[in-house]
């Protein structure tokens, strides 16, 4: 693949990277990374070019090494020591995640979440930390999107339904 057909494709993907990027870095609240990663991203991109005509689903394709990088540039981090682990890494849910601000309250979501099945905790760890798509995960895990679905509203009532109760 030449320059030209390479910016091409730049042209067509870097808003769906940058859009991806940001969501998982702006809910961890890690703003200053997404440039940074926008443009490793880019750079892979140019690694693989003579590869690109190969791929079937290439925007998939895009995708995916996108919310790959960011969760290794998140595992890179935290290895630094420079990202606490926390609540939100665990819990996107909007009325969970207000319940949960707080050390204490956090420390039991997370109690909560881990006494989950272990594919239900899986699932919602691809769903709000990787930010994988529905389909993406039904695929993963060979089940029906709908399944996948519920499980993940059945999970958050379940969290959320018994922090409730322990208010």
């Amino acid at each position: 693949m030449d320059e030209k057909a390479y910016e091409h494709i730049v042209q067509l993907a870097r808003p769906e990277i940058e859009s991806i990027v940001r969501r998982f870095f702006v809910s961890l609240q890690m703003e200053e990374e997404i440039d940074d990663v926008v443009q490793e991203v880019l750079i892979l991109l140019w690694r693989y070019r003579d590869r690109l005509d190969e791929v079937e689903r290439l925007e998939a394709w895009v995708n995916r090494m996108s919310r790959n990088h960011c969760v290794s540039r998140y595992r890179q981090l935290k290895r630094k020591g420079n990202v606490s682990l926390s609540d939100r890494d665990f819990m996107a849910s909007d009325s969970a995640s207000a319940m949960l601000e707080d050390t204490e309250w956090g420390q039991m979501g997370l109690r909560l979440f881990n006494q989950l099945p272990k594919a239900t905790r899986k699932i919602l760890y691809l769903r709000n930390v990787e930010g994988m798509t529905l389909d993406d995960i039904a695929l993963l895990f060979n089940r029906p999107k709908t399944s996948i679905k519920t499980s993940i509203s059945a999970a958050r009532k379940q969290i959320t339904d018994q922090l409730k109760r322990l208010r």
